[in-house]
């Protein structure tokens, strides 16, 4: 899998996801979304993925969206609203990985930054998946999460 902003490496049951574009603070760019999208697909296509961890490289975890791509998509209204519909499918994608995310988040995690951290809590850390995502760690299975 190539990719440009993002490092992947399954190990050991384990996708280890690092953000990699330090010198713009992990800043979101329509390049870094396609990149979680690669990697989202290859986390739900790998059954011994049981679990993810999210990192970014450098001084900040993410500064929200990369302003020059803003700068540059945003006076066409057909581009920045496939900008943003990419941002929501990446995002709503992560949310909805089949196995527990956890974010080690480290210096500025800033609008953007804070939305991709807000949407893992929300939708991996609530009390009985939570529990249960480390239950499943811990025997090295995949979690069983019920529809609520």
């Amino acid at each position: 899998m190539e990719l440009g902003t993002v490092n992947y490496a399954a190990k050991d049951g384990i996708a280890r996801v690092v953000l990699n574009r330090p010198d713009q603070l992990n800043a979101i760019s329509p390049g870094l979304l396609e990149d979680l999208d690669k990697v989202c697909a290859a986390v739900e296509g790998d059954p011994t993925v049981r679990a993810v961890a999210l990192q970014a490289a450098g001084r900040a975890f993410c500064a929200g969206a990369d302003l020059k791509a803003v700068r540059e998509l945003s006076p066409d209204p057909e581009k920045w609203a496939r900008f943003m519909r990419l941002w929501h499918r990446v995002f709503n994608r992560i949310e909805a990985l089949p196995v527990p995310v956890v974010a080690g988040v480290h210096g500025l995690a800033l609008a953007g930054g804070l939305e991709l951290e807000l949407s893992l809590v929300a939708a991996h850390m609530r009390t009985a998946e939570a529990a249960e995502g480390l239950r499943a760690f811990a025997e090295k299975r995949k979690p069983v999460f019920h529809a609520s």
